[in-house]
Order: structure tokens, then C-alpha cells, then sequence
């Protein structure tokens, strides 16, 4: 794995209200993991936006973190506001004894949302069920995951790297407030929820054109934790989305035993005979996916 030399590290940590400014960091998958001429990641952009702004809330870290930090002050308009109950999103504990916390926006285009409402509605009719409450999918939904540290690096390239390695902000972040922590005897995993290290990560669905992530996510993290999945049978699109979102985080392997272990996926069979076109000529396309 390599590393750029000019990948920003020292800028946003303090302000004036105990809070770290958020800091939007377009980061190629080069930073992360090396891209092989058959990555998986050739097929969409390798980038993602990570806002540095979740806080905890134990009394005294914040102050004692801005001391020293040459960062800027944030601005009034910053979201990166001390995390409490009251502003918590949704959150799901993969671990209840985990001392870290993915704080995961996922974001999904209107065309997406289009699209999956018109396959529900029409799975629905074929099933003669009633059709899906619209409200349930959203351009914007917030999950936090509670998850151990140690599980994420040893199934995962990805977190490993940014989540230990000094030259990013992320693993900073984790080793300044577990140290704070430890200085008020506390441990992190017996920490509240908002009182450990939120790192904040954003998923687009460039790659996948799929809603609904978040469940996805839950499944990668179950994995990853060696803990039951809470899909039981994963159709075709799930499991795709799936395949899509672990190799972003680099954990294919792990999920690729669960998929056919556990899971028992049945995958399609395939043919290397040429698809034929509407007008039934054969195209040089091979019927393989």
C-alpha cells in the first residue's frame, strides 16, 4: 500500500468552542490501497468525502486536544458540533463493547431512488403484496455504527490503513481521544456511545446505483466482526451491491466466505455464447458477468 507524500494531514483541529472544524477531503483509493489492472475500483471513481467534525462530549478532552494544534478556527456555519444525545443519528451496535464509531452518510441520486421505487413497485404487483412505503427511501440517511478498532483493521486494508496509519487525520483522532480516555479512567469499551472517536465517512452510489446501503454496511460490519448477517438470503442486486461497497472498504475476502458459507448464495449460471441483439443476430458480447 502507498501513501502520497502531499496527502494534508495538519490542517483543522481546533476552534474555538471545543470543536474539530470539519474538513472535506477528496481522497483517491491510491491513498489507501494499491489498484490492480483487475480492481474491482477501475469501475468508479476511488474517491470519498470524510468530514472530520463528531466530538465527544467527556468533559475536558476537546480543550486539552486544541492545545498545541496550529488548525484554524471553525466557522459559524461548521457542522462538526460536540456530538450528544440529542443530535445522535440512528445508530447500530455491532459491537457493544466497540471503541470507535463510524459515523456513515449515505447518499443516493433522485435517479437511483426513481429506479428502486419502480422495481419495489413492480416486485410488489408480481407478488401481489402491498407496495412499499415511498418515505422509507431518502437522498440523505445517517447511520452510526459502534465497531472495534482491532476487528476493522485485521479484515480490512482499507480501515487498517486509515485508521492507524499517523499520516491520517482519522487515526489521530482515535489515538488523542482513547488517550483522554485512559486519563479519566475510562475505557473505551465501556465508554457511552458519544463519548468515543466518531469518524465520519461519506458513501455516494457512483459505483453501485443502489439505495438502500446502509443495510449493506450493517452486513460488511457483521462480517467483519464474525457475527450473524442481518440479510438471511441475498438476492442477485443485494449481493452485488455487497461485493461493490466491500471492495471499496477492502474486505472482499471476508465477505466472499460468509457469501458462500453462510449465505449459501446460488450464483447464475454462465455462458460464453455471444448475446444476440433484438433482431436475434449474435453480438460480440459473451453472455458472462
Amino acid at each position: 500500500m502507498s501513501i502520497e507524500k502531499d496527502r494534508p494531514d495538519k490542517s483543522g483541529l481546533a476552534s474555538e468552542d471545543n470543536v474539530v472544524s470539519p474538513v472535506s477531503l477528496t481522497t483517491p483509493s491510491k491513498w489507501v490501497k494499491d489498484e490492480g489492472p483487475g480492481s474491482a475500483l477501475a469501475l468508479f471513481p476511488g474517491n470519498f468525502t470524510a468530514r472530520l467534525g463528531r466530538v465527544t462530549s467527556v468533559a475536558g478532552i476537546w480543550a486539552d486536544l486544541q492545545m498545541g494544534e496550529s488548525g484554524t478556527a471553525a466557522s459559524a456555519e461548521a457542522d462538526g458540533s460536540e456530538a450528544s444525545k440529542k443530535d445522535l443519528p440512528p445508530t447500530v451496535e455491532i459491537d457493544a463493547a466497540g471503541d470507535i464509531v463510524l459515523d456513515v452518510t449515505f447518499e443516493t441520486s433522485i435517479s437511483t431512488l426513481n429506479k428502486t421505487r419502480k422495481a419495489e413497485l413492480a416486485a410488489s404487483k408480481k407478488a401481489g403484496t402491498q407496495p412499499p412505503d415511498r418515505s422509507t427511501l431518502k437522498s440523505k440517511v445517517r447511520v452510526a455504527y459502534r465497531v472495534n478498532l482491532a476487528a476493522l483493521k485485521t479484515h480490512s486494508k482499507y480501515f487498517s490503513n486509515l485508521l492507524s496509519n499517523s499520516q491520517f487525520r482519522e487515526a489521530k483522532l482515535i489515538s488523542d481521544i482513547h488517550e483522554k480516555l485512559a486519563q479519566l479512567k475510562i475505557a473505551a469499551t465501556e465508554a457511552d456511545i458519544q463519548d468515543l472517536p466518531w469518524i465520519p465517512i461519506t458513501d455516494d452510489d457512483d459505483a453501485t446505483k443502489a439505495a438502500g446501503r446502509e443495510n449493506a454496511m450493517e452486513d460488511i460490519l457483521n462480517i467483519i466482526h464474525q457475527r450473524p448477517t442481518k440479510t438471511s438470503r441475498g438476492t442477485m442486486s443485494y449481493v452485488t451491491t455487497l461485493a461493490i461497497v466491500a471492495d471499496r472498504f477492502d474486505c472482499v475476502a471476508a465477505v466472499a466466505r460468509v457469501l458462500n458459507t453462510e449465505l449459501k448464495f446460488k450464483w447464475p449460471l454462465t455462458s460464453n455464447k455471444p448475446l444476440r441483439s433484438e433482431d436475434g443476430r449474435p453480438t460480440e458480447t459473451e453472455q458472462v458477468l
